[in-house]
């Protein structure tokens, strides 16, 4: 297995990781409520074709998303032989905290994808959690030595395996390979997850939960872990 690390975000790979993840996330709370809203599930469509609709709403804004990274400096997943190619077997983003935010202009035309295709509702939901979680693991960053002053660090997200590949070690081999250069770096990792088997997961791999909150009742009220991995040399 080829473990891609420390390479920009190629815009070869948007699409394929893109599919990954929004098929990984389809059933997650967070976006369960950002495509439904909380008492949402009541008015949907049937099971299979609201799943299909939330799969193409999900690809199109996890490859919009994306593609406003491509070219960013960070750890961006693993790769292995497949019939003469390479496939894309495990996605996760190590974002520095150093990376620009995106151009406004982005953000106006990724916002434009999400009410063309979910709606005026699924956008004006996805921005209150966007906010909440964003302003809540600032609380969390500020509580944390070194980063509190400002200081750089790294953020983990979109982390998922390929479904048939998971159960084998994939994910903590790859994700392990690039918390190596985070330790050689001297840099602090934060992240959140919704899971509790997600929390038993990453603290195999040297993190801690930083703090144990649930989302608000008004934008979805499911459980939220944020968690922090210290730097070390001795790993």
């Amino acid at each position: 297995m080829e473990v891609w690390s420390a390479s920009p975000l190629g815009e070869d790979v948007v699409d394929d990781a893109a599919d990954l993840v929004a098929d990984a996330f389809l059933e997650s709370p967070a976006y369960k409520y950002i495509l439904h809203g909380v008492a949402g599930h009541a008015r949907a469509p049937p099971a299979r074709a609201r799943r299909e609709r939330d799969r193409v709403v999900l690809r199109m804004l996890f490859r919009a998303n994306l593609r406003v990274h491509a070219g960013d400096r960070i750890f961006s997943g693993a790769f292995a032989p497949h019939e003469h190619a390479r496939r894309l077997v495990c996605f996760f983003m190590l974002r520095p905290s150093s990376v620009a935010p995106p151009k406004i202009w982005r953000e106006l035309w990724l916002a434009l994808q999400i009410v063309w295709y979910g709606g005026v509702g699924t956008l004006w939901r996805l921005i209150r959690v966007k906010n909440w979680f964003e302003s809540t693991q600032k609380q969390v960053v500020r509580g944390y030595p070194g980063a509190s002053r400002g200081g750089p660090y790294l953020t983990l997200e979109r982390m998922v395996v390929r479904p048939e590949l998971q159960g084998q070690g994939v994910g903590s081999r790859c994700l392990a390979a690039a918390l190596q250069e985070a330790d050689a770096l001297q840099l602090p990792v934060f992240l959140a997850t919704q899971e509790e088997r997600n929390v038993e997961f990453y603290s195999r791999l040297g993190f801690r939960v930083a703090l144990a909150e649930p989302v608000p009742l008004d934008i979805g009220g499911y459980p939220n872990f944020f968690m922090v991995r210290d730097h070390s040399q001795d790993r």
